[in-house]
């Protein structure tokens, strides 16, 4: 693994294929160490994948969606010259729209689908997507999911934001299991 300066954030790089680069995008709260982002990370590798993990923690910001763009642009930049694709979690969702543009597969873990922003970015996009998220997220809204086009949908009954069930360990564990194969699936259909 590699430190790399993104210019507005730190990112680690860990080398596989360099023609194939994997950008992985935190949450508020959820950085790459994370479960579920360690395990896409884990996923991407075992498909050949080189990961571009992008670190940062966020603070209140006025524009935190610009705030949120701007460190995606800052990733899919870095990798520009390889086949990229995109696993973001929660408000990282806020980059759909950049990801839209650079016609990119995306896995949208818990993505903020409250957010207009956030829908017309998924609405944007040309290229294949998962959306991932619980029907115990308030930012989750199934229906807004299953109509968002170019979209498969990963629903999971009683997942909160983490994607877990509050004091469930063997279900939470399962449904980490099962988050995971599907972007292992996804992301060995991509390469």
């Amino acid at each position: 693994m590699d430190r790399v300066d993104l210019g507005v954030c730190e990112g680690r790089f860990h080398e596989r294929d360099p023609d194939h680069v994997l950008v992985l995008l935190p949450g508020a709260h959820y950085l790459p160490l994370a479960p579920l982002l360690w395990f896409a990370r884990e996923a991407a590798q075992r498909n050949g994948w080189s990961v571009l993990e992008v670190w940062y923690e966020f603070w209140e910001e006025d524009d935190w969606v610009e705030w949120v763009k701007s460190r995606a642009r800052a990733a899919l930049e870095y990798a520009s010259d390889t086949r990229r694709a995109v696993v973001g979690k929660s408000m990282a969702s806020a980059a759909a729209g950049v990801v839209a543009d650079e016609r990119l597969p995306a896995v949208w873990l818990t993505p903020l689908l409250g957010e207009a922003s956030v829908v017309a970015g998924l609405d944007a996009t040309s290229a294949r997507t998962l959306l991932v998220g619980g029907t115990g997220d308030a930012s989750w809204d199934g229906d807004i999911a299953r109509r968002i086009p170019h979209a498969e949908v990963l629903e999971l009954e009683g997942a909160d934001h983490s994607l877990q069930l509050a004091g469930d360990l063997p279900t939470s564990i399962r449904i980490l299991g099962e988050v995971t194969t599907a972007i292992d699936r996804f992301l060995a259909e991509a390469a």
